[in-house]
This record gives structure tokens, sequence and C-alpha cells, in this order.
């Protein structure tokens, strides 16, 4: 918390602690009274239920990107995550983090629209849209109401294929970094999960971290070149479900991404 100085406990600490919390964690066994008395073990086994999986369609649309259906008709609702491989680990060296406010920027304007008209259009939609990296992998996912999919979905087309990183929105996200940033040197499980990565990690992709110099170096030039480089439909993975057919999204699909062509990912 701000304002207040904890002392790290040794490592030895740290272990007894965690012993602790697996012992109070890890379930007792019950003794169970009887009318005869105590029970002599736990219950028997109720009979096995069936397990129902839903239907799967795997497709691939006309642009090469891998698409995976899975329908449901109990509400009028439509999920879609498009799954991209650039996530933090590829971000270069002296650039951690542009990964992250590539996605966080999508929806800051395209060629076509601007910040606010993608806002009010989904506002009035009624759809949420949104946009995340992680280590692995951009992740873009939809949610819709079906008799919206296709105004929904040419939305979510325009922001992947052509966003533009206004630079004012660019300087906005960057100032909120680097607020989080000094939020987080005075909070000790932060502090920890930096100390982590680097000593567990080290040099590997995975411990690459974020910091005030490489938020500072990320311009609009690196974000377009990271867009070019990892927003490719051949790495894509689009997964679908909800209230659809799995022939008539890929035709929806194919029309609202239709010209975003392009093979697979350079990295």
């Amino acid at each position: 918390m701000i304002g207040r100085h904890r002392r790290l406990g040794s490592v030895a600490g740290a272990a007894q602690v965690a012993a602790a919390v697996v012992v109070l964690a890890t379930p007792q066994p019950a003794h169970a009274q009887t009318a005869e008395g105590p029970a002599s073990g736990p219950p028997p086994p109720g009979e096995p239920r069936p397990l129902s999986l839903p239907e799967l369609a795997d497709l691939r649309l006309a642009n090469g990107a891998r698409l995976l259906v899975v329908p449901n008709r109990e509400v009028p609702l439509v999920t879609v995550d498009v799954v991209l491989p650039g996530g933090q680990a590829t971000d270069p060296d002296g650039l951690e983090g542009v990964s992250i406010l590539a996605a966080s920027l999508l929806e800051s304007g395209t060629t076509a629209r601007t910040y606010d008209a993608i806002v009010g259009e989904l506002d009035r939609l009624g759809v949420s849209l949104d946009a995340t990296a992680d280590a692995d992998w951009t992740r873009i996912s939809l949610a819709a109401l079906t008799d919206v999919l296709d105004p929904a979905l040419e939305i979510m087309a325009d922001v992947i294929t052509d966003p533009v990183f206004p630079e004012a929105r660019l300087e906005t996200l960057r100032r909120q970094a680097l607020g989080a940033l000094a939020t987080q040197r005075s909070q000790p499980p932060a502090l920890a999960r930096r100390v982590l990565l680097r000593e567990v990690y080290g040099e590997h992709p995975y411990g690459k971290q974020t910091t005030e110099a490489t938020l500072a170096a990320i311009d609009r030039e690196a974000l377009l070149a990271h867009h070019a480089r990892w927003y490719r439909p051949g790495s894509a993975l689009i997964i679908v479900a909800g209230d659809v057919e799995a022939a008539d999204v890929a035709r929806r699909l194919d029309d609202a991404l239709a010209g975003w062509r392009g093979g697979a990912a350079s990295g």
C-alpha cells in the first residue's frame, strides 16, 4: 500500500507461510456421523453422467485465417475472438510495451472512423469490443447480439486491419502507462513480480519488462511496424461461439475481412 513499508521476510519464513497455506487449503477428512455411529469412510461415488461436448466446426477463411465455430442457440448472443501472435515476448529490445500499446490503441481510430465514431457506433449497437496483449498472444474480443452481428463485425474488421494509431491517443495512453509504473514502484507485490520475472527468465523473452525508457521510445512508426508484422490473417485464429451456424458465420467473416490479406506473421 502507498505510504506503508513492509519488511520482506526470509526465504525460510516464506516457505513456512506457504506450507501453512497448503495445509489450510487441503481438504481434511470428514468424520460423518450415522445412526450406527461414525462412518468408516467416504460415501460411495455417484453414477457417472454422460459428457455432451458442443459441436465444433474447423474451417479456413478465404484469406487463410483459421476459424473455429461452436454453435449455441440458447441465447441470441455471439462472441468472436481473434487471436494473433505477437504478444509481449516478441517486443523488440528497447521497445518493451509496444504490443500492449498497439492493442490498446486499435479502437483509437482508423482511416474511415475516428475514435469518437467508433465509440459511438459500439454504444449504439450495444456491442463490447476489447483488445489485450499477453506474453504470447494478442486477442481482440467482440460480443454482440445476433441481429447486429454484421455491423459489429464490420467495426471489428476495421480496427484490426486499418488502425492509424493517432498521436494524441498514443500520448494519452503513454501518460497512463507511466502513471501505472510509478504506482507499481510503491507496491511490494508489483515489485516482487518484476524481480521474480528477472530472476526466473533472465534474458529469455518472457523476462521482458516495460520501463519508463521503453515507453518513451515507442512512437507511431513503431506501432505501425508491429501491426504490419504481426496482424496478419495467415497467423490468425478466429473463435466464434453462440447463436450462429458455421457456414453462415464463415461467409459473414469473409465479407467483413475481405480486405485483410497477407501470409503468416514473419516472426
